[in-house]
């Protein structure tokens, strides 16, 4: 397991903060994080997987029923940007580690659903 620090830091899910003078900003950003790390389970007989198994249409929140799909084609799911970053795709070449989704062995789990 490759390591930036000698020590973890922490093992509990970090998630984005955002002002809270803003709070249509702050869910627009919890519900992204969300999209780009569930949209990572695999599909089974419990649990519906892909792009389309949270839909979440905010319209409140000037998001449409097809804004998730858009997020993932310009920047990908959470591992996609993980490895561009800092997994295979990057100079760093970590493994993703404790940083992947809970799903496939690591501690990344949604804020909202998990």
């Amino acid at each position: 397991m490759s390591r930036i620090l000698p020590e973890s830091l922490t093992t509990f899910p970090v998630i984005a903060a955002t002002g809270t003078e803003d709070a249509q900003w702050s869910a627009i950003i919890g519900w992204t994080v969300d999209t780009l790390i569930n949209v990572q389970r695999v599909q089974t007989q419990w649990y519906a997987g892909g792009a389309g198994a949270m839909p979440i249409s905010a319209p409140e929140l000037g998001l449409d029923k097809q804004w998730q799909r858009r997020v993932l084609a310009s920047v990908g799911n959470y591992g996609d940007i993980f490895n561009r970053n800092l997994g295979k795709g990057s100079l760093l070449k970590l493994d993703q580690g404790l940083n992947a989704n809970r799903l496939r062995g690591g501690l990344l789990l949604s804020p909202f659903l998990e």
